[in-house]
């Protein structure tokens, strides 16, 4: 029996995978090769990593993904046996970085690069209090805007895209701006 384990993760990022590889009665195949696959629409698989089982017949792979795929683990020596598929919903990576305070400008990357618009908000600090939204023009999965100074204070700024059809949300962390 083959096990895997998957779950989301961030565009070109690597990721962990795992999975156990046991007989039908539950004991424990150590030692063996296990290739992580990504399967396409049509049913076609690409092996995009490979592991060895430990003696506990776990495994664990590092996976890098830059869009939403279905994986599966496939041990192909005897016994033979393929996993069920796991979907692993994969987010755009998002940066973000103040460029300067006054005027406020930030500027930032988006990948993969094949979006439109970048939400870019400025929060009173410590809050979900959202002072200013705005969408932003992405060229080529870059984007920069030079947004209205707030008054003075502790503000957050953040910026985040939508899922698409084939990349879940993405976001950066809140970045500390002060305004003095």
């Amino acid at each position: 029996y083959l096990e895997l384990a998957g779950g989301a993760g961030t565009a070109g990022i690597a990721r962990a995978v795992a999975g156990r590889l046991t007989t039908l009665a539950g004991q424990p195949l150590a030692g063996e090769t296990v290739e992580v696959q990504r399967v396409e629409p049509g049913g076609a698989s690409t092996t995009i990593a490979t592991a060895t089982t430990a003696a506990d017949g776990s495994f664990t792979a590092a996976v890098t993904l830059t869009e939403d795929a279905l994986i599966r683990a496939l041990h192909g020596a005897a016994p033979a046996v393929v996993s069920p598929l796991v979907a692993v919903a994969v987010g755009r990576a998002v940066t973000l970085t103040v460029v300067s305070i006054a005027p406020l400008a930030v500027a930032g990357t988006i990948n993969p690069p094949n979006v439109r618009t970048v939400t870019v908000e400025v929060y009173l600090a410590g809050t979900r209090q959202v002072v200013q939204s705005h969408k932003v023009r992405v060229v080529r999965g870059a984007y920069t805007v030079t947004l209205p100074t707030p008054a003075p204070g502790n503000y957050e700024v953040y910026a985040h895209v939508r899922a698409t059809a084939s990349n879940a949300a993405g976001a950066t962390g809140l970045v500390p701006v002060t305004i003095s």
